[in-house]
């Protein structure tokens, strides 16, 4: 007798196997997780490089921040005491030496100290700039700037300096071989004359020592992105709590007019002499909002906008503006920081 094997169960020998919806199923869900990890991956990265460019523009403006009170710190006027006549013209500007007879001592330099609104002091818009803000700053320290690199090793000599805050294209600072297009910025702009150009000694009045080097190019950006340079000369806080003894409107000019006034008479509190301090303040927005707000060679609406009316003539309102500045920044979803210190000017001699 002869038997034929056959297996118990013919479906035993095959494997199980994933049914078509399963493997759908599972290249769904697989599909899913991709998509999720990859929206994560660009969120972070955009978050990243945002963060990157707030810290680099905060970075640059922090550091100019500190050349710039660093420089205001050594600002000076070199003070004396001279022979006033009758009509409070001092000896050292007399046209006849000769006839001229003295009246009564006062304070004269031949240097200058000047602070206010940056569309009054600023008469010649240097290359590439076509709007300016807030307010400015001209004086003279002893930086050793000189174009003459023998002279480089005398850190003593006098030299023009200035701040204020410009809006305009980076075209005088790119390389000559670049070719692209034009960035539209509001920056903190800085003037260094050097000492061969200093000509604040061929003029007893006026500011052409500063004006003319603004026009002559002489001023270079030193960080983007800084809508508002706010200057306050003041005494200190114990002398003078409510900071309007010696400037009420953030004007400042140490060239005043020689209004003496008084038995005996004096001079004017600003005349010939340097504020003991300054409070300064910047107000810094970051690359993400000056990119997304940047109309070409127009300055920006909400920036102006945010900047009309405030710190022009009264001192006192110095806090509710900037909170204004801060709330209608914040407003318009831009992204800000504030920098601000007070300046003690060393070489001040303060008397009232």
């Amino acid at each position: 007798m002869r038997f034929k094997w056959q297996p118990a169960d013919r479906q035993a020998t095959h494997p199980a196997a994933f049914t078509l919806l399963e493997v759908l199923a599972a290249v769904t869900l697989l599909a899913m997780i991709l998509v999720m990890t990859g929206s994560i991956i660009s969120s972070s990265s955009r978050a990243w490089r945002q963060a990157n460019a707030k810290i680099e523009t905060f970075q640059d403006a922090r550091a100019a921040f500190d050349v710039m009170t660093a420089r205001l710190s050594r600002a000076t006027l070199n003070t004396y005491w001279d022979y006033y006549d009758s009509s409070r013209k001092p000896f050292r500007l007399s046209s006849s030496p000769s006839t001229f007879v003295p009246d009564q001592y006062g304070r004269y330099s031949d240097l200058h100290f000047l602070c206010g609104p940056a569309s009054s002091l600023i008469t010649g818009m240097p290359p590439g700039i076509s709007a300016v803000a807030t307010q400015a700053i001209f004086f003279i320290a002893p930086t050793g700037l000189s174009s003459n690199a023998d002279y480089s090793a005398l850190p003593g000599l006098l030299s023009a300096c200035g701040y204020f805050v410009a809006f305009g294209d980076d075209d005088s600072s790119k390389p000559g071989f670049l070719s692209t297009p034009s960035r539209y910025r509001w920056r903190l702009m800085e003037l260094s004359a050097p000492a061969e150009k200093l000509s604040v000694f061929t003029s007893s009045s006026g500011d052409s020592w500063a004006t003319t080097p603004l026009s002559q190019g002489q001023v270079r950006a030193v960080a983007e992105n800084v809508i508002a340079l706010i200057v306050w000369p003041r005494l200190s806080t114990q002398d003078d709590a409510a900071g309007t003894q010696i400037s009420d409107d953030y004007t400042y000019d140490s060239r005043t007019a020689d209004a003496w006034s008084g038995t005996p008479p004096r001079q004017p509190a600003q005349a010939h002499q340097l504020p003991p301090n300054l409070q300064l303040t910047l107000v810094v927005i970051d690359e993400t909002s000056a990119k997304r707000l940047e109309k070409g060679s127009a300055a920006p609406a909400d920036i102006t906008a945010a900047l009309a009316g405030l710190f022009t003539d009264d001192v006192t309102r110095y806090g509710d503006d900037l909170k204004k500045l801060q709330d209608r920044l914040a407003d318009k979803n831009i992204g800000f920081r504030v920098f601000s210190t007070t300046v003690s000017l060393r070489e001040s001699k303060w008397s009232p």
